[in-house]
């Protein structure tokens, strides 16, 4: 009986010593449940064709409608003589899957590394944002000359 009540001891004390398995569950796909009624997430590019005076935007806005979740996809084209005529050249919804969620987190892991990475910003090169409409959450990215393909992947993403 000794020995059973001292090995029960022993393995108490040895089994709290163990550390729980840190398991880092990457496939986790956000819900967005932030985004409800007027709220929204919205995602934005600005690029440089036109030099330091900027050029074309790009815009992916996550709204909820229905209860479903959609993505409205704006683009617009500049003459960069005349910088004041701006088109809309593209608008879409489209309506969110899962695939087309987690496209969207692994952009806003992305786009936070980014961020934190910038370097002191020059006059030109593209300007990448997020931005609840609250403002809970705000990331911006300068990227002078990285190239960073970041929002070009998540459009095409999008388009699947």
């Amino acid at each position: 009986m000794n020995k059973v009540y001292y090995f029960l001891i022993a393995f108490l004390i040895l089994s709290c010593n163990r550390k729980p398995s840190e398991t880092k569950n990457t496939n986790k796909v956000a819900e967005f449940e932030n985004i409800v009624g007027v709220g929204y997430l919205k995602l934005t590019a600005d690029y440089d064709e036109c030099g330091e005076w900027g050029g074309h935007h790009e815009e992916i806005k996550i709204v909820r409608a229905e209860k479903k979740l959609f993505a409205e996809i704006t683009k617009d084209s500049v003459d960069c003589k005349n910088l004041t005529s701006r088109k809309i050249i593209e608008k879409k919804r489209v309506a969110l899957n899962e695939n087309h969620k987690k496209a969207i987190s692994d952009y806003l892991h992305e786009l936070l590394n980014k961020s934190l990475e910038e370097q002191i910003p020059y006059h030109a090169g593209q300007w990448y944002s997020a931005e609840t409409i609250d403002s809970t959450l705000v990331l911006n990215y300068h990227d002078a000359g990285n190239n960073w393909k970041g929002f070009m992947k998540l459009k095409v993403e999008l388009s699947k």
